[in-house]
């Protein structure tokens, strides 16, 4: 964990609304709480029982959230703690350093002995005695220098760990945050959740409720423009309509006349056929007394 992480979230727990305040530091609490264990459980294994213990003794005194003010004490200012933290980097660096440096060093005197050995061949028995008397020195070395840097870079981050809980733990009673108000914080965090899932569903329905509506609209307006269509359609056709019945009335009262006309004409035909056949008859009445 970062040594920068602790001012961060000071800043961002000056700076940050409530309901992030008390999210971050639950979840941050959690997550050193089981960096406790699991550096404890660590400690036990490598022999640091009793810093482990301690350690995860703070924090299950951070569970209970009972932190009297001599745990405070226990724990150094930020910026003491930032120098003794990069102290036991570089230290730790060092020391893994100079266990590298030895193994190349250890290396390179096996690896001439063998290029002795193989071209002198059978030299005797103080040359093979002599790579097993070193052997089991380095081993003691190489095991030392690990086990210190490990342990210095275990107290590190402990120390870190510890000022990370510390810092949450002052910020926790400085905003007067209890497992109520976390409780409660976390429920109008799931209310506003659940209102936000209902306006955005709320907002989906409005939007489709919004595309029908616009779909309505656009089939009633294409309904007008055919109903209008229908109308001209109507009006042509009843124009049409209207002409032709006066076409036909006017066939009607030229076939009225025509009639008339042939009927005058057979009459006059007739009138005339009359007065040839009367014609006639006066005629032939008249020959005889011609004859005689």
């Amino acid at each position: 964990m970062p040594c920068f992480l602790v001012s961060a979230l000071g800043a961002f727990l000056r700076s940050g609304d409530a309901v992030s305040r008390i999210n971050l530091i639950d979840q941050l609490l959690a997550v050193a709480f089981r960096e406790t264990q699991k550096h404890a459980s660590a400690g036990r294994k490598v022999g640091g029982a009793a810093a482990g213990g301690s350690f995860l003794g703070f924090a299950r005194l951070e569970a209970r959230e009972v932190v009297p003010n001599e745990v405070f004490q226990m724990v150094p200012n930020e910026a003491a703690e930032r120098a003794a933290a990069e102290e036991e980097d570089r230290h730790a660096k060092e020391l893994l350093a100079e266990v590298e440096a030895e193994k190349r060093a250890k290396d390179k005197k096996k690896k001439k002995k063998k290029k002795k050995g193989g071209g002198a061949g059978m030299a005797g028995p103080s040359q093979e005695h002599e790579p097993p008397s070193q052997e089991p020195e380095a081993p003691t070395e190489g095991t030392e220098a690990p086990a210190a840097a490990a342990e210095a870079a275990k107290k590190a981050e402990e120390a870190r760990l510890l000022q990370l809980l510390a810092t949450l733990t002052e910020e926790r009673i400085r905003f007067g945050i209890t497992a109520e108000s976390q409780a409660a914080a976390s429920a109008e965090v799931a209310k506003a959740v659940r209102l936000d899932a209902e306006a955005d569903e709320a907002e989906e329905e409005a939007d489709a409720d919004e595309e029908e509506e616009a779909a309505a609209e656009a089939a009633l307006a294409e309904v007008e423009v055919a109903r209008a269509e229908a109308r001209a359609a109507r009006a042509e056709a009843k124009a049409a309509l209207d002409k032709a019945q006066a076409a036909l009335e006017g066939i009607e009262t030229a076939l009225e006349e025509a009639a008339a006309a042939a009927d005058a004409r057979r009459a006059a035909a007739a009138a005339s056929r009359a007065r040839a056949a009367a014609a006639r008859r006066a005629a032939d009445a008249a020959q005889p007394h011609r004859d005689a």
